[in-house]
């Protein structure tokens, strides 16, 4: 369980490193849905502190219907590349 907590918090932070130069918003979640991090223009986009982001549900904060926000989470699941997409807030 330690190992899988630290591998989780190298990855959160080779994210935040990544995402913090470029001007989209990022947020990097689980496969559950929760928001383990987020970047700049999200904060601003939604006018919420990062840590106020951090482990909440990606399905608190779009407007989404549940099912369509799994199904793009499964999808992304199932792929080692990039899926594209997008989400409302």
């Amino acid at each position: 369980m330690e190992m899988l907590r630290e591998k989780t918090s190298i990855i959160r932070e080779q994210f935040v490193e990544l995402a913090r130069v470029l001007p989209e918003p990022m947020l990097l979640i689980n496969s559950e849905g929760e928001i383990l991090a987020s970047n700049k223009s999200v904060t601003k986009l939604l006018n919420l502190a990062s840590k106020e982001l951090d482990n909440k549900m990606l399905f608190d904060v779009v407007t989404e219907p549940s099912d369509k926000v799994i199904q793009y989470l499964q999808a992304c699941l199932r792929s080692r590349q990039m899926v594209l997409g997008c989400l409302s807030f």
